[in-house]
């Protein structure tokens, strides 16, 4: 093909493609606009007590040009005014909406979702919380948490409504997954009002611990077996008296785990019942420890009256 016949080509489609959309977008069209919510500044001692959407969903309808140039700027938002009311709620509806924006006068606002906008205020009160992670973990193989997610500072103090804040007990920090970890973990976190009650916190943000290592395991030999609420006139013999077991956690937790620091017992009214022949071990291991193991699994018993 000749340089000069697709130059021809390309012209004619180009030509052809921006007739489509002159005559396209001249047609009516209905689409949705995302409207921020602002909110004015609060009135002195008041807060919150219902929940402000972040957005508001406009379906409006109009011509195709008018529509593409409202998704392509960006909306000055609606600003919702709590400053000046008269009494502690206001109802924003659909007009409040449509005339603040000042949309132009060939577009139809059909639909607002939510319909509207109900506005609570309340008593402005603060409270001491506890902060509390509740993010998804997950952990390469071989890998585990050792301990429990450290955050610091443990409580923050909130400022809301008083109705608000009586139905809180805690802040939960619910942040990105956290997923196949193999080191430790720290990180800082900014505590977000995701319900948009307009809450403050102090401190704004906390720190993060996780204390994430390989996971072994360890074989601990030797372990008595003691029994548990025998009567004074009654003897208990285990056979055998001891048993090892394999626990499973983090190495430095098993490099400084000794037999001394795991128990086990079994208690003397599993011995009164009839259908017993033998006992299962309760093994008592340090936080954080999983136990893998014990051999053997259960033990032979023999009872007899002390002299």
């Amino acid at each position: 093909m000749k340089p000069r016949n697709f130059q021809i080509i390309l012209a004619t489609t180009v030509f052809a493609a921006l007739l489509w959309a002159f005559v396209s977008l001249g047609n009516p069209y209905q689409t949705i606009l995302s409207i921020p919510v602002e909110l004015s500044p609060l009135p002195p001692g008041l807060a919150l007590s219902t929940p402000v959407p972040w957005t508001v969903e406009l379906s409006v309808r109009g011509e195709g040009w008018i529509l593409a140039s409202l998704l392509w700027r960006r909306e000055p938002g609606y600003r919702l005014d709590v400053g000046s009311l008269l009494v502690h709620q206001r109802i924003a509806t659909i007009r409040d909406v449509e005339r603040q924006l000042n949309l132009p006068a060939d577009v139809e606002v059909i639909d607002m979702k939510p319909e509207s906008l109900h506005v609570g205020l309340d008593v402005a009160v603060t409270k001491n919380v506890t902060v509390q992670f509740d993010s998804p973990l997950s952990f390469a193989e071989g890998y585990g948490l050792v301990g429990p997610p450290l955050v610091n500072p443990e409580t923050v103090l909130v400022a809301g409504a008083a109705s608000v804040l009586n139905s809180i007990d805690g802040w939960r920090i619910n942040d990105m997954p956290f997923e196949k970890l193999r080191t430790r973990l720290e990180k800082e976190i900014r505590l977000n009002d995701d319900f948009r009650y307009a809450l403050t916190f102090t401190p704004a943000t906390v720190r993060l611990k996780l204390n994430v290592e390989p996971f072994a395991e360890k074989l601990l030999a030797n372990i008595p077996v003691d029994v548990r609420s025998a009567p004074p006139d009654r003897e208990v013999i285990l056979i055998p008296p001891r048993i090892e077991i394999v626990v499973r956690g983090g190495i430095s937790q098993l490099a400084a785990l000794e037999p001394g620091n795991c128990k086990a017992h079994v208690d003397y009214a599993e011995v009164e019942s009839d259908s017993v022949t033998t006992l299962l071990p309760v093994v008592e291991l340090p936080k954080h420890l999983t136990l893998i193991s014990r051999r053997p699994e259960r033990l032979e018993y023999v009872i007899r009256k002390r002299l």
